[in-house]
């Protein structure tokens, strides 16, 4: 199931464990508007959801786990709800998802809309140009994103709930 948001939503505080504890389509909606943070480099970097996808567990057959398949790539999609699942797509770029509760169940973060750290996201994904359709085009798919808040598979298994490194906060 693929999700879009319709428009933006104020900005709040760090999501708790319970945030991330439902099903993987209400956690797939509730993560529209919210606020991807990540802390590194001594610089912060935010930037709005705006698009998810839904990957129901072990009866989906697009998701990794279907069909209980579990190994140690996805083991994070087997965690408690709120850990990251980062994977690598092609050996080159990464894909950053979070668990839900169902087993196997896990949201895919399509795409962001930046909000702070802009000029470190542009470094990150080797971009010099500061318009309007660079800046959009900037974290507007899974591998764009995670190269430009540099999510990467260290990140793997990571408790967004606890982290210093990489949250979300509600939107």
């Amino acid at each position: 199931f693929y999700y879009k948001m319709a428009k933006r939503r104020k900005e709040s505080n760090r999501c708790t464990k319970d945030f991330f504890n439902v099903s993987c389509q209400a956690l797939a909606k509730s993560l529209l508007g919210a606020v991807l943070v990540r802390s590194m480099e001594g610089s912060v970097l935010k930037g709005i959801i705006v698009e998810t996808e839904a990957y129901l567990g072990t009866k989906d057959k697009a998701a990794h786990s279907y069909g209980g398949h579990r190994t140690e790539r996805n083991e994070a999609m087997y965690m408690q709800p709120g850990t990251a699942y980062v994977y690598s797509i092609y050996g080159i770029h990464c894909c950053f998802n979070i668990s839900s509760a169902g087993e196997g169940a896990a949201v895919l973060i399509r795409a962001v809309k930046p909000l702070k750290g802009i000029d470190c996201m542009q470094k990150h994904r080797s971009i010099k140009s500061k318009k309007n359709q660079t800046i959009k085009a900037l974290c507007n798919g899974p591998a764009k994103l995670c190269n430009a808040f540099k999510i990467e598979k260290s990140l793997n298994k990571t408790n967004l709930a606890d982290s210093d490194y990489i949250w979300i906060e509600e939107g």
